[in-house]
């Protein structure tokens, strides 16, 4: 075989592997979480994060997670955060547009890996392609802390 033809081979290889890398890439990976804030301590007051970079909707199933830090939990089958004194309570959770429109958030359900038993916020009919989201609110009637808040994007024709 010449060395032309090694080369060839081996461009084409090359090229064939990574489209197949990028397929799974894409398969396994398809939905964007974006960390919005970690360690928020939430009460009575309407609490206010900035998003930065702001947040453009461009996929169809869009959600705010909060993940709450322990002693708090969010025990499967249960669709609140559970407190060290045993009181059940969920957060009020907004967003904030670009035009200065205020949306609530409803509980939509959780995620259970490892440690990590957080809460899912978003819309039944979901948000408007475009749309900028430029500040998350949140409060809550019992003090809590939480790890991490974040935004999770996918689109549904994507799921494995």
């Amino acid at each position: 075989m010449s060395c032309r033809m090694i080369i060839i081979t081996a461009v084409l290889l090359t090229l064939v592997i990574s489209v197949f890398g990028i397929f799974l890439y894409k398969k396994f990976n398809y939905i964007t979480d974006d960390v919005i804030a970690n360690e928020v301590s939430l009460g009575d007051n309407w609490k206010s994060i900035p998003v930065d970079p702001p947040i453009r909707i461009e996929r169809d199933v869009n959600k705010l997670n909060l993940d709450p830090a322990p002693p708090f939990s969010h025990p499967i089958d249960e669709k609140v955060i559970v407190a060290p004194d045993g009181e059940k309570f969920l957060p009020e959770v907004e967003i904030v547009t670009a035009q200065d429109d205020i949306v609530e958030l409803q509980y939509s359900g959780g995620r259970f890996t490892g440690d990590h038993q957080f809460l899912s916020f978003g819309r039944l009919s979901d948000f408007s392609p475009g749309m900028v989201i430029k500040e998350i609110r949140l409060r809550s009637r019992h003090d809590v802390t939480l790890r991490t808040v974040w935004w999770s994007s996918y689109n549904a024709k994507d799921m494995p």
